[in-house]
């Protein structure tokens, strides 16, 4: 490589490790301090009693009015009274306070957070699943009176201003299948028990909140999600931060702390972090047919720090909360108006997600290379049915997609030998013809034509690199977001959906995979023949650096993916280099070229990206 090479290479090198710096210091990690008794997200999730109730306005309260002190003081707080349905996939806790689920909690060993305990949904806001009201945001935790009848949970509010009683009734739908987790049915029954005619503006229906798992979750997939016009919709936490020129630091918009949109109909909203969402669906009487709705509300909060983060002086996190704005209600005296919700709390799994019937998995975010993600995703969960790991569902994976993409990258090897043996030849014709570009070209026309060769010869190396970025990216955001992955090992790597690290120089992670993959892909390079492009060229020098800037701070599945995948293509490297004819470098000008085998010759340079004739010498080819 010149100077101007090693200085790029350089560069992005120290970008790498600034990055890292920076992501290291906005997002430590979470030291290992003696388990609080909360629950296991990034904050402790505040007790029944802890929440606040009766956040706006002042309802009646329900109580004997003849031991009632005669004075006029405010109704006292309802002690908070819960009610617990167990499955075998799922623990789900009901709150009087607002009629809602406080908290779902997944079990089995895949949900484990780092303080050994399950992962719990919910805990960090203060809004239950299913809660209504009148104005976002507000008297969300009002009392409701609760009663259970097996797997069926009732909650029975009758507001004293307007009459207007709100019957909830939420019942477990395992939709034909009683080993994955259950979707929850929300039977809302609104009756008209004044003698007026109830009229509002529209009423709130609340997906709960969302808050990161581990502290060193990325903040782009802490976001909420909505379906809307047959279209996929999200905003993630970082919509609310205030808009900033970049590196001059100018204010071009203030913060937010809350978000809403307006739209016509809606299929689902959602709140979400990287592995769980909680999605809640209007039901409607046609099947297929999208409700109308006045907008979705979402609103940011900070996240209680524990007194350790603080001591540490870490960032604060933050969580979400989300809610989905209904239609008006008018009711007559006498009349009942009756909704139906669906409500998913749990882990994002695509084949569970897709079967909830409202284009529920598009919260996944597969972007633009969805079926590739899906597909990918589907083969990577068959391997671990047959062989019981994931690391090994995903190596074999890897070799599958090597073995299909085989036959074109030995094609482009056999391409880039034989442009090797052309590089000394077309550098002379550019030196030759350097202020006469046509007759430069006519020339290098009539090399490729003496030697049977297109004239799109020198992109052969591309196609298969190019072929590979959907690939890429399809790993890139399924692996991003697959909770299957969750507490996999390999080796060293503890958890499959995290990066590896190892330990920490100068507060930089060391993760051993990115590296290890950064590694294969030069030395794929140093056997791959020179093209004679140096445009080209110095693009795939490039490549190892861009794809480890992608996967350092990623789930570790993508890098032993990539690490995998070059040493298959090192290994192919090595098998192919003898069998790959070349054409020779004389011969006479339109006559058919002739072939003989590549044998390496001299030293071979690292600058020099493969095994070609030509490793040693200097200068063009003698002639003959």
């Amino acid at each position: 490589m010149d100077r101007t090479a090693w200085t790029a290479v350089v560069c992005c090198l120290i970008g790498l490790v600034a990055w890292q710096y920076y992501f290291s210091k906005a997002y430590p990690p979470i030291s290992t301090p003696a388990p609080t008794p909360a629950a296991s997200s990034a904050t402790p999730a505040p007790s029944p009693a802890s929440s606040p109730v009766l956040t706006s306005g002042k309802p009646e309260v329900v109580t004997d009015r003849k031991e009632a002190a005669p004075a006029p003081t405010p109704a006292a707080p309802v002690a908070p009274e819960t009610q617990e349905i167990d499955t075998p996939q799922i623990k789900l806790v009901f709150t009087n306070l607002g009629g809602g689920i406080l908290s779902a909690e997944p079990l089995g060993a895949n949900h484990l957070a780092e303080d050994g305990k399950n992962v719990v949904l919910n805990a960090a806001g203060q809004i239950p699943i299913g809660a209504l009201s009148t104005k976002p945001g507000e008297d969300t935790n009002l009392p409701y009176t609760g009663t259970r009848d097996g797997n069926t949970v009732r909650y029975e509010r009758t507001d004293p201003a307007t009459g207007l009683r709100m019957l909830k009734e939420y019942t477990l739908d395992y939709q034909g299948d009683e080993k994955q987790i259950p979707a929850i049915r929300l039977k809302v029954t609104f009756t008209n028990t004044g003698a007026q005619t109830y009229r509002d503006g529209g009423y709130y229906v609340y997906a709960g909140s969302a808050a990161p798992i581990h502290r060193r979750d990325q903040p782009q997939y802490l976001a909420f999600d909505w379906f809307s016009d047959g279209k996929y919709r999200t905003e993630s936490a970082g919509a609310f931060e205030p808009g900033r020129v970049p590196l001059l630091g100018y204010e071009t918009h203030p913060g937010r702390s809350v978000i809403t949109e307006n739209f016509g109909k809606a299929a689902w909203v959602a709140v979400k972090n990287q592995f769980y969402t909680t999605i809640i669906a209007p039901i409607p009487g046609v099947v297929g047919e999208e409700l109308p709705a006045r907008e979705i509300w979402s609103r940011r909060f900070d996240l209680t720090r524990k007194p350790d983060e603080i001591a540490r002086n870490e960032a604060v996190l933050h969580g979400l909360d989300a809610a989905l704005g209904m239609p008006a209600l008018q009711i007559e005296p006498g009349q009942s108006v009756t909704q139906t919700f669906q409500i998913y709390t749990g882990p994002k799994y695509y084949s569970r997600l897709d079967k909830l019937g409202h284009y529920e998995q598009e919260v996944m975010d597969f972007g633009k290379f969805k079926a590739v993600s899906i597909l990918l995703l589907g083969l990577m969960n068959t391997f671990h049915g047959w062989f019981g790991s994931y690391a090994l569902a995903i190596i074999l994976l890897t070799i599958l997609v090597k073995a299909v993409l085989f036959p074109l990258q030995n094609k482009a090897n056999k391409s880039m030998k034989r442009m090797s043996v052309l590089s000394p030849q077309m550098t002379a014709l550019r030196e030759k013809y350097r202020d006469d570009p046509a007759k430069m070209n006519a020339e290098t026309m009539k090399l490729y034509r003496a030697h049977g060769m297109s004239p799109l010869a020198p992109l052969g190396g591309c196609w298969p690199m190019l072929i590979q970025m959907p690939i890429f990216f399809g790993f890139l955001y399924m692996l991003g977001v697959t909770t299957e992955l969750r507490n996999s090992g390999f080796l060293w790597v503890h958890d499959l959906s995290q990066p590896d690290t190892v330990g920490r120089f100068l507060g930089i992670p060391i993760n051993v995979l990115p590296i290890l993959m950064i590694g294969t892909q030069f030395w794929q390079m140093r056997l791959t023949p020179r093209t004679g492009d140096p445009a080209q060229q110095k693009t795939l020098m490039f490549m190892p650096l861009l794809f480890g800037f992608f996967c350092y701070s990623f789930a570790a599945a993508l890098a032993l993916y990539y690490t995998v995948q070059g040493l298959l293509t090192i290994l192919q490297l090595y098998l192919t280099r003898s069998q790959n004819a070349v054409p020779a470098t004389g011969g006479d000008v339109g006559g058919a070229a002739k072939f003989v085998p590549v044998k390496d010759e001299g030293k071979k340079s690292f600058g020099g990206f493969g095994s070609s004739a030509n490793y040693g010498k200097k200068g063009p080819a003698k002639k003959r």
